[in-house]
């Protein structure tokens, strides 16, 4: 009889956070897949926030590296747990990186986002229906 084949265990060595996410944006869809933008994108984005919407830097970590985190946890949908161990950061420390991005996301969000009317006075097509709805409650 003979035995079954084995393949060896391939060990590659282990990216440090900043490595992994270096490869990520310099590979599209990988960069998609994670951070659900392209790179050029992401840039954009790191410029936006970081002049005009107050994203810094802090003692624990560089902006842009901040972000890096922020979109990979939002776009894969992981923890802070999960950040900790992909990024090698403390728990409370990625609690407060989630926190300063996200901070900084709803101000541009604030900035971007809005009615073209602000009174509300004409409903749009689209959301008709739903005002039968409240009417009749």
């Amino acid at each position: 009889m003979v035995p079954p084949q084995v393949n060896p265990t391939y060990r590659h060595p282990k990216a440090t956070g900043q490595q992994w996410v270096d490869n990520l944006l310099h590979d599209h869809s990988r960069c998609f897949e994670n951070f659900r933008m392209q790179p050029k994108n992401f840039q954009r984005l790191h410029a936006i926030l970081s002049r005009g919407f107050g994203l810094a830097s802090t003692r624990e970590v560089e902006y842009i590296k901040a972000l890096r985190m922020f979109l990979w946890a939002a776009g894969t949908a992981q923890s802070q747990r999960q950040m900790h161990e992909r990024f090698m950061r403390g728990l409370g420390t990625c609690s407060k990186i989630f926190a300063r991005v996200l901070n900084a996301l709803v101000h541009f969000a604030n900035d971007v986002i809005r009615p073209k009317d602000y009174t509300y006075s004409v409903v749009p097509q689209e959301l008709l229906e739903y005002t039968l709805f409240l009417m009749a409650a």
